[in-house]
């Protein structure tokens, strides 16, 4: 059975969705959950203590509806099983999502509502910006996680007060995000996998006897003067990590070949990160230069 405070709570957030915040009233609270005022302000103190307690009551009682399913065999399916739980016709989750929608608007007026509504989205996209994480290491793409929840979590928002509106079917709300979800992940595929943030190098074109500035993005190398053939030689590190530099052989070769850390094809020495025969800094120890 559950404690009195949680059912002031329950009786606040079922109060709010049907009369809204200007209607909730600390005597009619009393009388649906059967205590007394005195306990009310004995637990809340007033009536903003009131609705910042009801705020993250409605807050936890959401995270409590949207558990996935334990035994979801990915990623992108728990994500998409997450979100769709906010979208269901249950007595609990219209009074929650109603109950959510009218405190939101009153932030707009209440400003001690603010930062506990701020603090609860965030957390909200934590949540969010967690599983897309998932699901896009789990399809090996790129992709801004935290951007993708931010953007999804705000559709969720708005589909929710369109379908409490009655503007739209939960059905076609229900297929909206689905198709959202599926529109952000299959979009981020077409952008390399996440990498590290790379350490800069500043080079020297080893055609040309050129320096070359530090490189700013992988996939950039040499740009001093056209030429076919030439290799980037490494002179030294630049604060920010270790970039891989490689041989240029053509436009297209450029475009479309990894980098490598040299171009000599020498053994790499087991005693030091660097080729037997040039200066080119290598990632790791003992192994062979690939051109």
């Amino acid at each position: 059975m559950a404690d009195r405070r949680t059912i002031i709570l329950e009786a606040a957030t079922r109060m709010i969705a049907q009369a809204g915040v200007r209607g909730l009233r600390v005597e009619r609270i009393a009388e649906t959950a059967e205590v007394s005022t005195a306990l009310i302000y004995y637990h809340f103190t007033d009536r903003a203590g009131l609705l910042r307690e009801t705020l993250a009551f409605i807050a936890d009682r959401a995270d409590r509806y949207t558990r996935p399913d334990p035994e979801s065999a990915d990623a992108r399916t728990v994500l998409e099983q997450v979100l769709l739980l906010e979208l269901q016709d249950s007595e609990a989750v219209r009074e929650n999502s109603t109950a959510w929608g009218e405190l939101r608007s009153t932030a707009i007026f209440e400003t001690y509502l603010r930062d506990q509504l701020r603090d609860s989205t965030r957390q909200w996209i934590t949540d969010i910006t967690e599983l897309a994480d998932k699901a896009l290491a789990e399809q090996a793409s790129g992709g801004d996680p935290a951007a993708i929840a931010e953007r999804l979590t705000a559709l969720v928002e708005g589909l929710s007060e369109r379908w409490l509106s009655g503007s739209i079917e939960l059905s076609r709300a229900r297929h909206m995000l689905r198709e959202s979800i599926r529109i952000e992940l299959t979009a981020a595929c077409g952008l390399p996998a996440r990498e590290p943030p790379p350490v800069l190098i500043a080079g020297v074109c080893a055609t040309i006897g050129e320096r070359v500035p530090p490189v700013p993005t992988r996939g950039e190398l040499c740009h001093t003067r056209p030429h076919r053939q030439g290799q980037v030689a490494a002179a030294g590190p630049v604060e920010g990590g270790r970039y891989w530099l490689s041989r240029m052989r053509s436009s297209w070769w450029m475009r479309r070949q990894p980098y490598s850390p040299t171009g000599c094809g020498a053994a790499r020495s087991p005693a030091t990160p660097r080729c037997t025969c040039c200066p080119q800094p290598t990632p790791d120890q003992g192994s062979r230069c690939r051109y």
